[in-house]
Formats: structure tokens, sequence, C-alpha cells
């Protein structure tokens, strides 16, 4: 007859229990924590990366056409606008723009018979007292072609026969804000009476600036011409330093929360808030890309 073997069941006191389930919190707690640490690491990496991406793509897009430039001593005109003061309507135009001709790769459509185009670059100037400054433009680098064509496929080569077209560059050195009283006739103009309306390239932009030199490497100076039109005619340089100051969308959003701004004030100066800060957080999360494009020698 086989016996048989109790086995006696041993039950977990309050104590063990209590102690276990302290040994479990605290390792979720480290695992919860880790896990928070990699997310935050990983969404620094991607603000991070989108900086650099947005970099890329502007700086990329403004070297080609620039090294794509189209030249013809004393024919071809080279604008270099350094920051204004027009105030009115025309404020959101005051900030530094670089306007010139190119066999770009980028047209405004796919009507265009011809790649040579009236390119222009600026960084959108917003403040809220601006009379209808647009809020969903303010930090937007913006990027204006003017072709041969419109989107409607009409004609867009200003002639005597056709008074509304707008690509009017050979031999045109006229350069205003606005144009008036008959924009067409001027080759750039700050706000788009002369040319094809801004497109937005790259969001978040805090600075954009041009510096233009010529051969021997001295600074050929922007032009700060006023209201009202003029002829302008600058040398066309021999390089170009682009200098484009971003943020994140994170930091973006934090800086704008605290109404963080920065604009081309009536100074002429480019300006900030005066919320200290709004401004600490620009200053710690921007970062600033620099890159020069060498035009090299084109009979100037």
């Amino acid at each position: 007859m086989k016996s048989k073997i109790k086995k006696s069941l041993r039950f977990f006191t309050l104590i063990e229990l209590i102690a276990a389930m302290g040994v479990f919190t605290v390792i979720m707690l480290i695992l919860l924590t880790f896990f928070d640490g990699a997310q935050r690491a990983w969404t620094n990496c991607i603000n991070r990366s989108q900086i650099y991406e947005n970099a890329r793509v502007a700086m990329d897009l403004i070297a080609r056409d620039l090294q794509c430039a189209y030249y013809e001593v004393d024919k071809v005109p080279f604008w270099n606008k350094g920051y204004t003061n027009y105030g009115g309507t025309s404020a959101v135009y005051d900030q530094q723009m670089l306007a010139f001709v190119s066999v770009t790769s980028i047209p405004p459509n796919d009507n265009c018979d011809s790649k040579i185009c009236e390119v222009k670059y600026q960084l959108y100037n917003y403040e809220s007292t601006f009379p209808g400054a647009d809020p969903k433009k303010e930090g937007w680098l913006m990027r204006s072609a003017t072709g041969d064509k419109t989107d409607a496929n009409a004609d867009n080569v200003y002639s005597t026969t056709n008074a509304t077209g707008k690509l009017n560059y050979y031999n045109n050195f006229t350069v205003s804000e606005n144009g008036a009283p008959t924009a067409v006739t001027n080759v750039f103009t700050a706000t788009s009476s002369s040319s094809d309306d801004y497109q937005k390239v790259i969001p978040y932009v805090t600075k954009l600036e041009f510096t233009c030199y010529n051969r021997q490497g001295t600074e050929i100076p922007a032009d700060a011409i006023g209201n009202g039109s003029g002829s302008y005619t600058m040398t066309f340089p021999y390089s170009v330093r682009i200098e484009l100051t971003l943020l994140d969308q994170v930091s973006w959003n934090k800086w704008k929360a605290l109404r963080g701004k920065r604009y081309s004030n009536t100074l002429k100066v480019l300006t900030d808030s005066g919320n200290s800060t709004a401004e600490d957080i620009r200053n710690r999360s921007e970062r600033t890309f620099v890159k020069t494009v060498v035009l090299g020698e084109r009979g100037q």
C-alpha cells in the first residue's frame, strides 16, 4: 500500500506581498522613466532633423537658382534689396530680398516654354500691427518665380502689345516698392506687383540675409531703396553669402506662445519682441546655416 505524502501549501504573508508589489512598482517606474527619456530623445532628434532638412531644402533651392543666374553686361538686372521701411500694406516686404534672373529648374508652372525666370527670395515680415499682415505666412521663406507663361497658359512677356505681361527683365533696371503707377514696367518690386505671387518654401525661419561680394572679396552694399521707384544698376556679384536661421516646430510654438516675434522695424533693423523669456528660448533653440555660392566670372 502506497503512502500518500501530503504537500503543505505556503501562502505569501501580507508583508511579503507588499514587498513584492513594491519591487514591481520600482521596476515599472524605472521602465516608464526609460521609455519617457527615450521618447523625449526621439522627439528631440526628430525636431533637430526637421531643422536640418528644412535648411537643406532652402539652401539647395537658392544655391541652384543662383548658380544658374543669367547675366549679360548692362542688360540683365540683379537686385539685393536691404532692409526697408515701406510701411502700410508693403511693410510685410521690408525684409531683405534677393532678386535676379535665373535659368531655374523650378519654373512657376508647366506651361512655361523657357526656364528663364525672374526669381525673388524673401522672408515674410510679419508683425500683427502691419496692415493686411497674414499670420499664416509668419516665419515662412517665400519664393517668387515669374516665367513666360501664366498658370492659365497666357503670354506673360511684357511688350507694347502685351501690357499685362510681367516678365520684363531685359535692359530693364527699374526697381521699387510696388511699381506704382505702372508696376509692369518695373523689373523687380518688393511686392508681387511686377511678378507672380510668392510661394511658401519652408517654415519657422527667424532670419534670412544675403551678402554679395565682388571678385576681390569686397562686400557690395545692399540697396536700401525707399518709397517710389528708381533705376538701380547693381554690380553682378562674384559670390553670394546666404545666412539662414531656423527653429524646429516645438520651439517655434513655445516661442510664439510667449509672444515672441522678429521683424524689420521702422529703423530698417531686425528687432525682436523684447520678451526676455521668449528670446531666451529662441536663442537657445535656433540654428544658423551659412552657405556661400560662387557665381564666378560672367563678363562683369
